[in-house]
């Protein structure tokens, strides 16, 4: 499979990490860590399916990059395990819709993600995950229609944003330090949108167009710093 698949984990729309004795219980006996930041399993045909670590913390990740995924059913089933530790989100390129093992991940994922990822599917298991793939990427006769007609249905507009209504619900009055907090949360939304744009190219105008709406929050909530920052330090 010529794909690339990402996996992130967040918290209240931050970036979180997974820990990464919990990625070696998922991968199992076959895992090979040539570097700390890049492991490998065996593959068909001497081939190696790969593993990008960006870390989070010096135990932790926050993404897993996998490229040439094989058809191997243990890989799909590690990434199965991977999304119930913690709010964890799978997207591709070759993949219709963003996967997720429960609809309570929804809250903790930042909100310009979804809106360029667009509503994710709620799995169940690897077989799943697979089936959401393209099912050209593994020159199978498998059709790939038949193949995603297994897999629940998205999430519908409704309760997704009724999800994110519920994660946002904040005073209206934010604090010094509430301006500060929500810079950094627009900052790692900003991030997380140009390797979006970088890395999914059926996605790129969609993120880039919410990047610039994301930099324009954040020059506004820059400004909001400085007016408390002024008021702080009084007249000269």
């Amino acid at each position: 499979m010529n794909s690339v698949i990402f996996l992130q984990c967040f918290r209240n729309q931050k970036s979180d990490g997974i820990p990464r004795d919990a990625l070696r219980k998922a991968f199992g006996p076959l895992l090979k860590e040539p570097e700390p930041d890049f492991w490998c399993i065996p593959c068909d045909a001497g081939e190696a399916c790969t593993f990008f670590l960006e870390p989070f913390h010096a135990e932790s990740v926050h993404q897993l990059t996998v490229r040439r995924a094989c058809q191997d059913a243990r890989l799909w089933d590690a990434l199965a395990a991977i999304l119930g530790f913690g709010h964890v989100i799978l997207y591709s390129p070759a993949a219709p819709v963003p996967l997720i093992l429960d609809e309570t991940v929804i809250q903790h994922l930042p909100f310009g993600l979804l809106q360029v990822l667009g509503n994710p599917v709620v799995i169940r298991n690897g077989q799943e995950i697979r089936a959401a793939i393209d099912a050209s990427c593994f020159h199978s006769g498998i059709n790939p229609v038949s193949r995603y007609a297994r897999l629940r249905a998205p999430l519908s507009d409704d309760k997704l944003n009724n999800l994110i209504r519920k994660s946002n619900q904040r005073s209206p009055t934010l604090s010094a330090a509430g301006v500060r907090e929500r810079i950094k949360r627009l900052e790692e939304d900003l991030d997380t949108l140009v390797k979006i744009a970088d890395a999914l190219p059926s996605h790129a105008a969609r993120a880039a167009a919410q990047a610039q709406s994301v930099r324009l929050q954040l020059a506004e909530t820059r400004r909001r710093l400085h007016y408390y920052k002024s008021q702080a330090n009084g007249p000269n």
